[in-house]
């Protein structure tokens, strides 16, 4: 009986490991993608309103973002002038994020936001469905792409 109960347990302790890091890994891509969204909107709009130079702000988008997202906001960044009237961010609400396939490096996400604005008519709030893409390069994260679904 002793022999049996070994043979059971071993298996049973692998698959509750298992489990249990598994649990942590996606958690842990929900808060990267969290993180990563916060942080380009404000890298962003401190960039439309000309409270960074361009310079340091594709300097800081290149630590956060990859292709094609990035050559996206850069050229974004090239044709807006100077003092635009672009609607402010707020805040920034993540209600769910939902981890869909991983694929070599890349592991997409659906995302819903919440926006709190503010814009030349007063504040409104907004919402939106994302697909949001992240890009594993060695222990870094970098976000791919970013589309209103």
């Amino acid at each position: 009986m002793y022999k049996y109960y070994k043979l059971i347990m071993i298996p049973a302790i692998i698959v509750i490991v298992g489990v249990v890091f598994s649990g942590f890994s996606v958690q842990t891509h929900e808060k990267t993608v969290s993180d990563l969204l916060e942080e380009r909107t404000s890298v962003l709009q401190n960039a439309y309103y000309c409270n960074m130079d361009k310079e340091k702000v594709v300097k800081l988008l290149k630590k956060i973002e990859t292709y094609p997202l990035l050559s996206k906001d850069i050229d974004a960044l090239q044709s807006i002038e100077d003092g635009c009237q672009i609607d402010v961010v707020k805040s920034m609400d993540i209600k769910t994020i939902e981890r869909n396939v991983k694929m070599f490096n890349f592991i997409s996400f659906d995302v819903d936001i919440d926006w709190s604005m503010s814009g030349l008519s007063g504040d409104y709030l907004t919402d939106g469905q994302y697909s949001v893409v992240i890009k594993s390069e060695g222990r870094n994260y970098k976000l791919s792409e970013f589309n209103l679904e």
